[in-house]
């Protein structure tokens, strides 16, 4: 049988950073879909990709209201995507 050396306080630490890290962004790849996905409902296209939603948001949010509701105006997606 094999033993596997301890790992040091520093390489548990990094191993957590990683691992929050991945999870965020991993969310923050979730969020960005669903707004595309939203925006999609509504004949609204937006690329792939954290920048283009971005470039792209504060024009759409510009919008008549008759593209986008003003539940959708106020919705909590200002400011969200970092």
């Amino acid at each position: 049988m094999k033993f596997v050396a301890t790992k040091t306080a520093d390489q548990l630490d990094l191993q957590a950073l990683h691992r929050v890290r991945e999870r965020l962004v991993s969310q923050r790849t979730g969020i960005i879909n669903q707004i595309r996905a939203f925006l999609l409902e509504r004949g609204i296209v937006v690329r792939q990709g954290q920048r283009f939603l971005r470039a792209e948001l504060p024009p759409i949010l510009a919008t008549p209201p008759e593209v986008l509701s003003p539940r959708m105006h106020h919705a909590p997606i200002r400011g969200r995507i970092h």
